[in-house]
């Protein structure tokens, strides 16, 4: 199985993993985001606008999977 970082930098060693095996998937966290943009998860396209892989992850055969990045939502401000 191969992780795609799809516009973000870094990578992600690919993993050897029997078809039917389940797999913990790799949390991004050693992924740099693209401007604005932050991690989301993963799926199997690379124009996924939201993650459709969750881990565990069973694949079916030799898989790549793509980071999603989303738009960074701004902190909010306390009211007072």
């Amino acid at each position: 199985m191969t992780y795609n970082t799809n516009g973000g930098t870094g990578s992600i060693d690919a993993v050897e993993v029997n078809a039917g095996d389940s797999i913990t998937l790799n949390s991004g966290s050693t992924l740099t985001a693209p401007e604005g943009k932050e991690f989301v998860g993963r799926a199997k396209s690379s124009s996924a606008q939201s993650a459709t892989v969750t881990s565990p992850f069973t694949p079916t055969k030799d898989e790549i999977l793509y980071a999603v990045w989303g738009d960074v939502t701004p902190a909010e401000e306390p009211t007072t």
